[in-house]
Order: structure tokens, then sequence, then C-alpha cells
């Protein structure tokens, strides 16, 4: 699934992976509590590409889901651009998921969970 190795750079730990290519995640809250996600995840040589958003709230000592959204592909990428406004007074972050597919299998899966963002 998802390998980790050192990078020789600047002793930063990065994925590796066999299968996917690229997995980019955005997110941002405006000052009007639109918050704006946005995945997108690359791969070749695979039958199926799903993706999944999930926007989080920090409430009562914990992160809970409180919009999600989901999107497949049979294409080299797949992605998901989406918004959708918050309450203020609260720590958000986007928790992503992407896995591919390979022979009806998952062939490797990857994350991202952004740092929080206060409104």
């Amino acid at each position: 699934m998802n390998k980790m190795i050192n990078s020789i750079d600047a002793d930063v730990i990065r994925p590796y992976w066999e299968e996917i290519t690229e997995y980019r995640n955005k997110f941002d809250i405006s000052s009007t509590g639109k918050a704006t996600i946005a995945v997108v995840l690359y791969a070749y040589d695979v039958d199926t590409i799903k993706v999944e958003a999930n926007l989080q709230q920090y409430k009562n000592g914990r992160w809970t889901t409180i919009k999600s959204w989901s999107n497949a592909s049979s294409n080299f990428y797949c992605g998901i651009g989406e918004s959708w406004y918050v309450m203020s007074g609260y720590n958000y972050r986007l928790y992503s998921v992407g896995t591919v597919y390979k022979n009806g299998v998952a062939a490797e899966q990857t994350t991202y969970t952004s740092d929080p963002y206060w409104y």
C-alpha cells in the first residue's frame, strides 16, 4: 500500500507510491465562512481511482466529519471540488482518502490531513 521512504535531501519522510503519481489537496476558509475543498489524485495503469474528501470540525475534544464528498473515475485522474459554509468559533480541517484499484482490488491507498483552520 502506501510505503514511506526517507528523503535524502532534508531528512523528510515522504510517501513512495508505486501506482499513484500525484495527490494534491487544497483547503481554505474565506472570511465569510465558505470552506473550499479541492482533491485530485493521478494514477496510471489502474482500473479505477476513488477519492473521498471529509470536512471535519473539532468539537468536544474530537474531530467529527460534518460533510463528505466522494468521486470515482476510470480515467488517469479523479478529483473533487466542493464548498460548504461553516459556523464560526471552531477549528476545521480536510481529511481525504485516495484509493486506486487494479483488477478490481485495492492496490494502493493514501490519505491527507490538512492543518487545522480556525474560523
